[in-house]
C-alpha cells in the first residue's frame, strides 16, 4: 500500500500568463480578463508582471508570465499545462 501526503497527492495546473501587449488596457487585459472571472491574481498588473503571480483564492493554479511567442513551444514541450 502506497500513501501519500495531501501535497504529493495535489497536482497543480502549470499555466503561463502572457506579458506585454497582451495584458494591457488599450489592447487585450489578461489581467482584467481573470478578475471579471472570478479569480484574485496577486502580482499580475498590466506593467508590472512578475514572473510567478499568485492565484490567491485558487491553490491549484501554479502561475508563471512568458512571452505568448514563446508559448506554443513551451506548451509543446510539456512546460506549461495551460496557455
Amino acid at each position: 500500500m502506497i500513501f501519500m501526503t495531501n501535497a504529493q497527492s495535489k497536482k497543480l495546473i502549470k499555466l503561463a500568463l502572457p506579458v506585454g501587449s497582451l495584458n494591457n488596457p488599450e489592447r487585450g487585459n489578461t489581467s482584467e480578463l481573470l478578475k471579471n472571472a472570478g479569480f484574485e491574481v496577486v502580482g499580475y498588473a498590466p506593467g508590472k508582471e512578475s514572473q510567478m503571480p499568485k492565484f490567491e483564492n485558487d491553490p491549484e493554479i501554479a502561475a508563471f508570465t512568458d512571452r505568448p511567442q514563446n508559448m506554443p513551444m513551451a506548451l509543446k514541450g510539456g512546460v506549461y499545462d495551460a496557455a
